[in-house]
């Protein structure tokens, strides 16, 4: 079974309250669908994205950058419903592409 592509931005966000809000407008510009991953963020990170179209995940505590991403796109893949391949998908940087795959 083919689907749609489907385009996915996760970022990782460490105490970003002055700059999130920029950010994830921007990617919700590009992506379908643009999931936040809070790294235990003590500044208000999470509060500046209220009312926009994203997914919020919040660590408990500062994780890191790589656990972050790795908890984003677990959750893209949770959300699409597939379980990854080598041709399903790629991760290049902090966007992550889903190009199909099987169901």
């Amino acid at each position: 079974m083919t689907r749609a592509a489907l385009e996915a931005a996760v970022i990782p966000a460490y105490n970003e309250a002055a700059t999130i809000r920029d950010v994830a407008q921007g990617a919700l510009r590009q992506a379908e669908l643009v999931i936040v991953v809070d790294d235990g963020s003590t500044d208000g990170t999470a509060a500046a994205l209220a009312g926009l179209d994203v997914v919020l995940l919040r660590n408990d505590c500062n994780l890191g950058k790589a656990a972050s991403l790795r908890r984003g796109a677990d959750e893209v893949a949770a959300l699409v419903g597939f379980l990854a391949s080598p041709e399903a998908g790629y991760i290049t940087g902090q966007v992550i592409s889903i190009n199909g795959g099987m169901a």
